[in-house]
């Protein structure tokens, strides 16, 4: 499955974030739809950059 992604989106710029582990039991992290984000992926890190969660 990786390969045909890679093959068909070989063309674009922009990141893919793969995860082996998923399902029950595992630590997950969600990333907001909209949000600005950070990915460092030599260091493994996500970092928001836009806050979405703005105080009254």
């Amino acid at each position: 499955m990786e390969d045909i992604l890679l093959e068909y989106t070989k063309e674009y710029n922009f990141p893919i974030v793969k995860c082996n582990d998923f399902g029950h039991k595992i630590i997950n992290s969600t990333i907001p739809i909209g949000v600005d984000i950070k990915i460092d992926s030599d260091n493994e890190t996500v970092e928001i950059i836009e806050q979405f969660l703005k105080e009254k």
